[in-house]
């Protein structure tokens, strides 16, 4: 697997593919893909450009935005009151009506009990344990221990996945790309992939998802750096990421 190319390469990607197709679609994930990451949820910062941002690139029909997220849908209430595109939470899961099973939550109170700055973000129906407040010292054992959960416990509706400094408990049948791609079934119709052009910007493992569902014909593009990727093209961060969008909006 190739490294991804720089922003010089994405523009001129973006340039080649854009006549001609219609809509342009931004398929977009948000802590550390428009947000920088921060200790908690709650503590990212904003910029203050950047709901207006999003609401110029979102310019129906011609131009789309949907901001997919493991958060919970409501979190972004204020954060972007006004936001006039689509947002997807919990990777997709919220309309799936589910809630992860008990013995998972017990094993994620054994682990925070034991290890000072593990905790759980309940969001319905997903959970995210976090261990970035955790000591490095301290991490190998947790992560050990939660390997070892993971090894032998087993559930036909729920899954765990790896993040950054967290672990995504998710139904079996929700990500990032079957939710994208049921919205863009729904939105553009199943003709999708011949008449869009798709940008998915992510900076996570969840986000692999996304871009194997666009990468076929339309932009995939890491935020970040993470290996390895399916996305052909990388932003450094979320700034650069922003910058991006922006050209793009003009």
């Amino acid at each position: 697997m190739t490294a991804p190319a720089d922003e010089a390469a994405l523009t001129a990607a973006w340039r080649r593919s854009a006549p001609g197709r219609a809509p342009w679609v931004w398929a977009l994930d948000w802590d550390g893909t428009l947000v920088d990451l921060a200790p908690h949820p709650d503590a990212i910062l904003v910029p203050p450009d950047l709901p207006a941002l999003l609401s110029a690139l979102h310019q129906p029909p011609e131009r789309l935005v949907v901001i997919i997220s493991g958060r919970a849908r409501e979190s972004f209430a204020r954060h972007l009151p006004d936001f006039p595109g689509a947002i997807l939470g919990n990777h997709g899961a919220e309309a799936l009506g589910l809630t992860p099973p008990d013995p998972w939550r017990a094993a994620i109170g054994e682990w925070a009990a034991q290890v000072p700055g593990v905790w759980l973000e309940d969001k319905g129906a997903t959970w995210c344990v976090h261990w970035r407040a955790v000591d490095e010292d301290q991490r190998p054992a947790l992560l050990a221990a939660v390997q070892q959960f993971l090894d032998t416990a087993h559930d036909p509706v729920y899954r765990a996945r790896w993040g950054h400094m967290a672990l995504d408990i998710v139904p079996q049948a929700a990500n990032k790309g079957t939710a994208l791609a049921a919205w863009l079934q729904q939105q553009v119709g199943p003709d999708w992939r011949r008449r869009a052009l798709v940008a998915a910007l992510g900076d996570d493992a969840t986000d692999e998802d996304m871009f194997s569902v666009v990468a076929p014909t339309g932009l995939a593009v890491q935020v970040g750096h993470r290996e390895p990727t399916q996305a052909a093209y990388r932003l450094p961060h979320p700034g650069a990421a922003r910058r991006w969008l922006a050209a793009r909006a003009t």
